[in-house]
């Protein structure tokens, strides 16, 4: 008889229900801490309870097991609630020190968790999970968009063994940063860009989208969803209206960050072209996330992506002096974003596979 019991933390604001988030941290923690070196990978805690107590836009799950009087493996789902209906988005966790067991706990977590997403007409399943990047001589998987790899680890094995799909590799970039927040000099590269976008404008901004620009982003931040490369990953295009642009930038205040904006807008016509953020969290001030970077596809070829990064680092110096670190993320095949990140200094630091499985195939 196994001694793994299958836990189901409970919803918000069910008494006790910030325990189970606790334990998820911890163990998320113990985790990337021993294979990655670093906890920046992954929501703080106090991320995680915003994002579970408002829950309008995206619902939660989350199911744990314990052995040993300890939670040693987790499954995490965010269900979208006004778009991409039959999706589940998930991460899975293990503790290291029991990764001969990987199978056998998430056997066990994942027999629950199906059968809820099956009742939910969840039936497209995606699971995140990030690995060291891969020496050349170690055990790695390839996606089936041939770019990249990751570390072909308990988890992965688990995965594919499942019937997971490795559909795409990301790569997480870290820039350290100094005083002078970029310790080079981006003078030149500033003006060279300028000068290719003259018939363009920017202009930046801290928390909530401005009421009047919050049409235009509608539209650029459902662009987002489709036009950043994402292999067979079966994403439908979000649906974004100034509610749910209000929504977002509420749940980034309610998860304790702090939000910086650029966007890019032309002269003549007045359409918003660009746009860039930035994010502080509150419970870790010398970490910063650069998170989304569009170009509007008719817009694209003015350097526009490199000039609104580095107007936003300059914000980000004023605003938030003491940010030591930021860190992003783009797919692998993505070499244009790639190339302008490295050109600002980022470095590969660790790389994260989407797996998707259709419920229906297994």
């Amino acid at each position: 008889m196994s001694d793994v019991q299958i836990v189901r933390a409970p919803d918000a604001p069910t008494p006790g229900w910030t325990t189970g988030l606790k334990e998820f941290v911890a163990l998320s923690d113990r985790s990337h801490q021993t294979r990655l070196g670093s906890v920046d990978y992954q929501f703080r805690a106090s991320e995680w309870a915003a994002m579970w107590v408002a829950r309008e836009q995206t619902d939660q799950l989350l199911w744990l097991a314990v052995t040993d009087g300890r939670v040693v493996a987790a499954m995490q789902f965010g269900l979208p609630l006004q778009d991409n209906l039959r999706l589940a988005d998930g991460w899975l966790i293990l503790d290291p020190e029991y990764a001969e067991r990987a199978s056998e706990l998430f056997d066990a977590l994942w027999d629950q968790a199906r059968e809820e997403l099956v009742r939910r007409g969840r039936g497209l399943v995606w699971f995140w999970h990030i690995t060291a990047i891969p020496d050349a001589d170690e055990a790695q998987l390839e996606p089936r968009t041939g770019s990249g790899a990751v570390i072909a680890d308990e988890t992965a094995d688990w995965l594919a063994g499942t019937g997971f799909g490795l559909e795409q590799v990301e790569v997480l970039a870290r820039l350290d940063v100094d005083d002078s927040l970029v310790g080079k000099d981006f003078t030149a590269l500033a003006a060279d860009a300028e000068a290719a976008s003259e018939a363009y404008q920017v202009k930046g901004w801290v928390g909530p989208t401005p009421a009047e620009l919050i049409p235009a982003m509608t539209e650029l931040r459902a662009r987002m969803s489709t036009d950043v490369p994402a292999g067979d990953l079966a994403m439908e295009e979000e649906s974004w209206d100034a509610d749910r642009i209000r929504y977002a930038d509420a749940l980034q205040e309610l998860m304790g960050r702090r939000t910086l904006w650029m966007v890019a807008r032309h002269r003549d016509s007045g359409e918003l072209a660009a746009y860039t953020q930035l994010s502080v969290v509150d419970e870790v001030p010398e970490l910063a996330w650069q998170n989304d970077t569009l170009v509007a596809a008719a817009h694209r070829g003015h350097r526009l992506g490199m000039r609104i990064k580095l107007a936003n680092l300059a914000q980000l110096r004023e605003q938030a002096p003491g940010v030591r670190r930021i860190l992003t993320g783009n797919a692998d095949e993505n070499a244009h974003m790639r190339s302008i990140n490295t050109t600002l200094g980022f470095r590969p630091a660790v790389v994260g596979g989407v797996w998707q499985l259709e419920l229906g195939a297994q």
